[in-house]
């Protein structure tokens, strides 16, 4: 039988029975929402990501540089304090800032750690977005920032040590991504709330909302910020309307010599623009835009396929299993007159016409066996070797 990566399956955790669906209507987009212990124990925690193995990444492994980054809330800190002259990382600057009290942070460190990938594609399959990962080392009673709020929604899992917390009254209301916090432009504001972010808890919080979180105690604290990169209803509405000038050519005139000018006729062109609203007001389509964003998020996903090298080098009969949807994946079929397009996780694959009903049956997500496929002996191992490799398929 094939051997199959086992990971630490947090949704269920986090989210247990009917929790996602009050957390997605009440919380989300909205409001915080505090999870009690419910990232397991210590050994536990430390499968998902451990001091020792951030002492790891940073001194054994030849992560990029970009990835490692510092902070302090007593002062602004500068990357040639902890790098070379030529970029790299200098190890033993970062070993005593820390000493010193500064914040060790690991960005996008799902790129490099396998368990946090997996947590990532979880969430991208609850959230249909982009997610990313940031780690914060923090020194027994120290903090790396300053009150300020996040331009993108976050999930902080505490793994080790304990947070306080503290929410303040001034949110910024849905910033636009790009928009960052300008400590000259936005106060805190009053305390809403305080409460202590202990190992095992998570919290959810909504972009703009402003906070801080020290220390609290004489332990190390390790988090991960889970950033959730969304769409939203601008993209969406560009979008459409970048279709619509696709087949418009008046979209894409310049606009008028001399309309920067004290003298321009504004009034000479409104006719122009009113004409375009009017073909945007008949021509603009929301399905297609979707389908688009659909197809975008899931080929820009990153495939499981981990623990299947060993498997495909083995040989083994891939007639004799039964297979299954791999968990969370998401997949789109576009049929021509020529072939079938498999829009999955990594890209997209191409297949002969004959397949598409053999696919249909794959995404159905049920289990399956070769015969259920409908194809030839060829034709099966074809496709169920071309799925598996490409993470869409797990034995079941």
């Amino acid at each position: 039988m094939f051997e199959e990566f086992q990971k630490i399956d947090l949704i269920r955790r986090i989210f247990p029975e009917q929790e996602l669906e009050t957390f997605l209507s009440q919380h989300y987009a909205k409001q915080p929402y505090l999870g009690r212990s419910r990232l397991g124990d210590q050994d536990e925690r430390d499968q998902l990501l451990s001091i020792a193995e951030i002492d790891r990444l940073v001194n054994s492994v030849e992560i990029p540089p970009r990835t490692i980054d510092m902070a302090n809330a007593e002062r602004r800190m500068y990357r040639d304090e902890f790098t070379y002259s030529e970029g790299r990382i200098d190890a033993r600057r970062v070993m005593e800032h820390v000493r010193n009290g500064s914040t060790l942070i690991l960005t996008q460190l799902q790129e490099s750690v396998e368990s946090l990938a997996d947590v990532c594609r979880d969430l991208e399959a609850v959230f249909n977005c982009h997610v990313q990962t940031n780690i914060y080392l923090t020194p027994p009673g120290k903090q790396g920032f300053k009150p300020h709020f996040d331009g993108h929604d976050v999930l902080v899992f505490q793994l080790k040590g304990t947070k306080a917390w503290t929410l303040f009254s001034n949110r910024y209301e849905l910033p636009f991504k790009g928009e960052r916090f300008d400590s000259n432009q936005h106060e805190p504001g009053d305390v809403v709330d305080e409460f202590d972010l202990n190992a095992g808890d998570f919290l959810y919080l909504p972009k703009g909302v402003m906070h801080q979180a020290p220390n609290k105690g004489d332990e190390p604290s390790l988090h991960i910020t889970i950033g959730l990169i969304q769409k939203n209803w601008t993209d969406l509405i560009l979008e459409a309307v970048s279709e619509v000038a696709i087949n418009h050519p008046e979209f894409r005139q310049p606009l008028p010599a001399g309309f920067a000018r004290a003298d321009f006729d504004v009034e000479s062109v409104r006719p122009t623009f009113e004409r375009l609203k009017e073909i945007l007001s008949s021509d603009l389509e929301f399905e297609g835009a979707l389908d688009y964003f659909a197809g975008e998020f899931i080929r820009n996903q990153k495939p499981k396929t981990e623990g299947r090298l060993s498997n495909i080098l083995a040989a083994q009969d891939l007639m004799a299993e039964t297979w299954c949807l791999q968990e969370n994946a998401l997949a789109q079929i576009e049929t021509s007159d020529e072939q079938v397009l498999l829009i999955a996780a990594g890209g997209v694959r191409k297949y002969p016409v004959d397949f598409e009903s053999g696919l249909k049956r794959v995404l159905t997500g049920e289990a399956f066996c070769a015969q259920d496929l409908n194809l030839s002996k060829e034709a099966c191992e074809e496709l169920i070797g071309s799925l598996y490799d490409a993470g869409v398929i797990a034995v079941n």
